[in-house]
């Protein structure tokens, strides 16, 4: 993922409240879409009699 840079000066109250509801709702939606972690294979011949 490339870096960003942000630069700006925003001193609205409701403004800045969107821009951290979008990234809040944002970032709630990237950790439903993540890979679960690996796990290793089965061990054959655990059990075998």
């Amino acid at each position: 993922m490339a870096e960003k840079l942000f630069l700006a000066c925003v001193e609205d109250p409701l403004v800045i409240r969107q821009i951290l509801d979008h990234l809040k709702t944002k970032e709630e939606a990237d950790k439903q879409t993540r890979i679960p972690p690996g796990r290793a294979p089965p061990q054959l011949g655990l059990f075998d009699a």
